[in-house]
């Protein structure tokens, strides 16, 4: 079985195993992306986290400052 197929303007014929062959390489292609994106946001997210965990003693001074400011009690 061939399947017409137009790219850039040339016409061919193509077999199903090559269009699978294209779509599983398409495919396979976008799975990979995915995981090195998936990759990168699970070490930010890890790194972000990190950083409040350290940093939470500061954040929590800043809240109450804040709130001392505008006349929030905190106790």
């Amino acid at each position: 079985m061939f399947f017409i197929v137009n790219k850039n303007g040339e016409t061919s014929k193509i077999t199903l195993d090559d269009l699978i062959a294209i779509f599983n390489g398409a495919i396979e292609t976008d799975i990979t992306d995915i995981k090195t994106r998936l990759g990168l946001l699970e070490n930010t997210s890890s790194t972000l986290a990190s950083n409040v965990s350290d940093n939470t003693t500061t954040i929590n001074n800043i809240i109450t400052a804040g709130f001392n400011l505008i006349g929030v009690d905190t106790n």
